[in-house]
């Protein structure tokens, strides 16, 4: 779950990670939700799930008590795990918002608002020319190396390494209190932020040496940008009611409202859930129309003001579609795990 949305990327109020269950238990079977209720749960008994990945924290609030009726007790009685992954979520790039964009049939879509910027780092480290190669290769299937379509990418460098191995070490190369100089090669490689620690851990396992050397550079020529919201476009124009009910039958939304901007729909943007925070980016990125969840009453005003048209399809409705994208996502990564779409998870909202 780091490596598809990095927990990192959580919003500072928000809870996410591992909130229930035994973190030294396997896992056979999971159930993708997007909130954990008492549905969910029993579905996740039915299906023999002992984790719930649930997009909506299960606890958020703090707790006072734990009683019979909670489903944090249920959970711990019944076994079952939770990892939330919310906010991290929402901005990943196989999320939320790809989820959704995906499901309304946009192309060529492109980041609605920057949430953060960070820069990448240069991780550098010394290896005998010998094993160089089964480094690199461990770093690049770690994520170090990529970069705008390219991968495994590195610079290497010849030059000489010396140390001193001290009382109680096991050199690879060299002798305990002998000063021992030997030919070794300079391996740089980029690396974005959200993967370090994991391309360090596999470098430090591909290493030969008992204590490799290495170096952690930021490089601020390069970023990683963090996007909430997408913007794409059909693949035809569409009338504005048109468009509103093609987003109503695509989400499979109990209803949706929209405002009248007089224009045709060819470029959407989209923010899931609560997104109307991101209205004014759709603006700016000359959207014809702004796709969200939930919309208060000044933003519709300014929608309605600057011709944009705004439909909200609900909270439930432009979030669930991400459970069944995520399932099989987690399917490809861990094939001895099953992984379950939620079919108990239903909209609390109806519509007459």
């Amino acid at each position: 779950m780091d490596g598809l949305a990095p927990f990192a990327d959580a919003e500072s109020w928000d809870n996410c990670g591992i909130l229930a269950g035994n973190r030294k238990n396997g896992v056979r079977a999971a159930l993708v939700a997007l909130d954990v209720t008492g549905a969910v749960i029993d579905e996740a008994v039915r299906r023999g799930c002992g984790l719930i990945i649930s997009h909506h924290p299960v606890i958020f609030s703090p707790m006072k008590t734990v009683c019979e009726d909670s489903l944090v007790y249920r959970l711990i009685r019944e076994d079952i795990a939770v990892i939330s992954a919310h906010t991290n979520l929402d901005v990943a790039g196989q999320g939320v918002n790809a989820a959704l964009a995906a499901r309304l049939g946009l192309a060529n879509t492109q980041g609605l608002q920057a949430f953060k910027r960070e820069a990448y780092w240069k991780v550098q480290t010394f290896v005998p020319p010998a094993y160089v190669e089964a480094v690199r290769a461990a770093m690049a299937a770690a994520g170090a190396g990529e970069l705008d379509g390219y991968s495994g990418c590195a610079y290497q460098t010849m030059g000489e390494g010396c140390f001193l191995p001290g009382a109680g070490t096991n050199p690879a190369i060299g002798t305990v209190g002998t000063l021992e100089r030997t030919p070794e090669i300079k391996l740089e490689m980029l690396c974005p932020p959200d993967r370090t620690d994991v391309v360090v851990r596999a470098l430090r396992q591909a290493h030969p040496y008992e204590v490799p050397a290495y170096d952690l550079l930021a490089n601020s020529a390069v970023q990683r940008t963090v996007y909430l919201g997408l913007v794409g476009e059909l693949s035809e124009e569409m009338e504005e009611e048109a468009f509103a009910r093609h987003v109503k039958q695509a989400l499979d939304a109990v209803g949706v409202r929209y405002t009248r901007a007089g224009r045709r729909i060819r470029r959407v943007a989209v923010c899931s859930g609560a997104g109307d925070v991101a209205l004014p980016d759709a603006l700016r990125m000359g959207a014809d129309a702004f796709v969200t969840g939930e919309c208060k009453h000044h933003n519709l005003v300014l929608a309605d003001s600057e011709g944009l048209c705004v439909v909200t399809a609900g909270h439930f409705a432009t979030e669930n579609v991400v459970c069944a994208p995520l399932a099989a996502l987690l399917s490809e990564r861990l094939p001895e795990t099953a992984f379950y779409a939620s079919e108990a998870g239903k909209d609390p909202e109806y519509a007459v």
